[in-house]
């Protein structure tokens, strides 16, 4: 992460692989140590793991609207709010992929 709360590009990612098994793990890139900071703050919890989905947990759509607004402010992109409320791709993790690869392009397009 930087300074400003963002995520620092270059240490987000944690490779391929599409076969993840996510339950109960901890979140370890830094993208899903982004996304489970705001999901706590914001939503109220103590913990949020890998496998825990946005609605599951609480998330509506006052709560997805400041995580939106957060995640456009802090790292200048935008995820789409129907990502979050998609019953088979709305985990931490998912979410923190499509991140991940919104934060990449933006890099490659500055590069």
């Amino acid at each position: 992460m930087t300074a400003n709360s963002g995520i620092e590009t270059s240490a987000s990612g944690q490779g391929g692989g599409s076969a993840v098994q996510t339950e109960g793990q901890e979140p370890q890139s830094a993208s899903e140590k982004y996304m489970a900071a705001l999901w706590s703050e914001i939503i109220g919890l103590e913990q949020v793991t890998l496998s825990n989905k946005f609605l599951d947990i609480g998330g509506n759509s006052l709560t997805l609207n400041i995580i939106l607004n957060r995640i456009e402010a802090e790292n200048g992109v935008s995820l789409e709010a129907q990502s979050f409320f998609d019953p088979d791709n709305s985990s931490l993790f998912d979410l923190a992929k499509e991140l991940d690869v919104l934060l990449q392009n933006k890099q490659d397009q500055a590069q």
